[in-house]
């Protein structure tokens, strides 16, 4: 049992990162006009910070619960925004300001999406 689930989370993490590689990459070409940004480093990008914002998640998941839909949805806001920022600001070697620019929609869409899974788990 916890083979099956530990093989669907990655292979749920590499479809993610491979999906959100190619929305980023545009991003990060077309808004923020990362030269550097090429798809398999895009894909990088999502693969490494959707792994350590979702492992953060699930070793804080009790107490994270504990607070509240609202405050778990912020949390995972901020983790998020951190990580997808800093992870993309090393690898497109950029400014902070173009690594936000780029990171910011996938953020918002990482963050739905834990948002959903959360209140999914409640019910």
């Amino acid at each position: 049992m916890e083979g099956a689930i530990i093989t669907t989370f990655i292979i749920m993490l590499l479809v993610s990162a491979a999906i959100g590689g190619l929305i980023l990459w545009g991003l990060a070409r077309g808004l923020a006009k990362i030269e550097n940004a090429k798809y398999l480093n895009s894909a990088l990008i999502c693969l490494i910070s959707s792994a350590i914002v979702y492992l953060v998640v699930l070793v804080f998941d009790k107490q994270l619960a504990e607070l509240g839909l609202t405050m778990y949805s912020i949390i995972a806001l901020v983790l998020s925004a951190i990580v997808y920022i800093v992870v993309g600001k090393m690898i497109w070697k950029c400014s902070w300001g173009k690594s936000f620019l780029a990171n910011i929609l996938w953020i918002l869409i990482n963050t739905a999406l834990l948002y959903w899974s959360a209140s999914q788990a409640i019910q």
